[in-house]
């Protein structure tokens, strides 16, 4: 037994001691694909922590600029970060349609049993105190259709960022199941100043929303499963809006009475 010890040690690559030694391994923190990811996305999960109740002023331009944010800091940035500095082709990133005959199937059951959830949390004055994010859009309905807009854009933005970008580089160097849950946690971290049933919600949604896109190889069915339960929300929160907003939308199609 000691012989064998002592050939297993000898086979075990010595570990680098020293300072230079500790800056590499400090480095690989920030440059690995999994460092690259984790930083980013725990910075971000802060961000969105401490900006969360910081809404949007009333003005189109602070709903513009909330927008824009979303875009540079989740979507383009690390869009650069995979493509160039790990040549991550888009299609790896999440961002073909993958294989719909695997992920259709976890939209409409998620879809199922998530939606009636969603509209039964809205019952809460919370949400209704909370919603829609831009305040502008809670009583007039073209600014309601303006945020509808932005929000699939924001909401494109993290499911790129978390169920593309973050899982995708974190299962270069851990196993499925523990890539999802790496990217669930800054997910749900970003969660924390919202609506409490939302924040504890955020866990499960982002383990469920990690599974779909990892076995379809897609963000999308993540935003089909993500904007129509914001959408709910915002309906539940402003129902004059919403109807004037669908009265305006008929009306434009000529459809309206």
């Amino acid at each position: 037994m000691d012989d064998e010890r002592e050939v297993s040690r000898e086979e075990s690559p010595p570990e680098e001691r020293g300072v230079l030694a500790d800056l590499r391994l400090m480095a690989q923190c920030f440059i690995s694909p999994v460092g690259a990811a984790g930083t980013i996305g725990i910075t971000l999960a802060i961000g969105m922590w401490l900006t969360y109740g910081r809404r949007p002023g009333f003005e189109l331009h602070d709903e513009m600029r909330y927008l824009g944010a979303h875009l540079l800091a989740m979507v383009l940035v690390p869009v650069l970060i995979a493509r160039i500095g790990f040549r991550m082709p888009l299609r790896e990133q999440g961002l073909g349609l993958g294989e719909p005959r695997r992920w259709l199937p976890y939209v409409l059951l998620f879809g199922a049993i998530v939606a009636p959830g969603i509209w039964l949390a809205t019952r809460s004055a919370e949400f209704h105190g909370y919603y829609p994010y831009w305040p502008s859009a809670r009583h007039n309905a073209q600014n309601f259709l303006i945020h509808q807009g932005v929000m699939v854009c924001v909401i494109f933005a993290n499911e790129y960022f978390f169920r593309g970008y973050m899982l995708n580089m974190a299962a270069k160097s851990m196993p499925p199941a523990a890539a999802i849950v790496f990217q669930m946690v800054p997910y749900a971290m970003g969660h924390a100043g919202k609506v409490p049933v939302e924040f504890f919600g955020s866990i499960f949604a982002g383990l469920a929303l990690g599974v779909t896109a990892w076995r379809g190889r897609s963000v999308w069915p993540c935003l089909l499963l993500h904007y129509p339960c914001s959408l709910i929300v915002d309906v539940a929160a402003a129902p004059v809006a919403a109807r004037e907003a669908g009265a305006l939308i008929l009306s434009t199609l000529g459809l309206g009475g």
